[in-house]
């Protein structure tokens, strides 16, 4: 039942954070792939990818392992033009993977 409850915990945090950080997550954990291959989808520097995800996985760490939810980290500047594309490519309602799937949790 504990590990449930962090379980539950990481989908809200990770449904918390903005699309493009959820993305980043998602294509990693979720389907397999590398960094590598996230950032050649983008068409943008793999440092760029790398240290983004190393900035979510330090904020996600501090989450888990403090009471205090630390403030969301931001998108980071070389990563703002595939975030401002992903917006105008999926609207204004552009959900990352995870408020997806907390929004189908809710809906049962």
């Amino acid at each position: 039942p504990e590990e449930l409850l962090d379980f539950k915990r990481m989908i809200e945090l990770m449904a918390a954070l903005e699309p493009v950080h959820q993305i980043i997550i998602w294509k990693t954990y979720w389907e397999g792939g590398s960094l590598r291959s996230v950032a050649d989808e983008w068409e943008t520097d793999e440092l760029n990818v790398m240290r983004e995800h190393k900035a979510l996985i330090d904020y996600l760490h501090r989450a888990m392992t403090k009471h205090k939810r630390p403030e969301r980290p931001k998108i980071r500047p070389g990563l703002r033009p595939i975030a401002l594309k992903l917006k105008r490519k999926q609207g204004p309602e552009l959900e990352g993977p995870f408020q997806q799937m907390m929004n189908q949790f809710k809906g049962r």
